[in-house]
């Protein structure tokens, strides 16, 4: 099994997350050490509103156990293509009872 690396969630605003990262805001979720900046993530394609909107995640790495992580914004799941608020809105419909055909539309 291959396995990604850890992914720590953050805000949605870059600005602040790059701003944390740099002031050590940010822990490590596999020890207690802090996350600094370690470049960026490859890009891929998150569906908001039924519209592909390419992003392209920051890295950081932990300055104890230099593991690095995936600073994925919380508009976004683990992957996950679609963004949260698509998931949920089908998450709603089948509630509802809304057959997966038209939920897929």
């Amino acid at each position: 099994m291959v396995r990604g690396a850890p992914v720590l969630m953050v805000g949605t605003d870059a600005g602040e997350v790059e701003r944390d990262l740099l002031a050590g805001k940010l822990n490590c979720s596999t020890c207690p050490g802090v996350v600094g900046p370690w470049g960026w993530a490859r890009r891929r394609v998150l569906r908001v509103r039924g519209v592909q909107q390419w992003v392209r995640p920051r890295r950081g790495r932990c300055r104890s156990c230099l593991v690095t992580h995936v600073l994925l914004p919380v508009v976004a799941l683990v992957r996950r293509r679609d963004a949260v608020e698509v998931i949920g809105a089908a998450l709603a419909a089948k509630a509802a009872g809304v057959g997966h055909r038209r939920i897929a539309v």
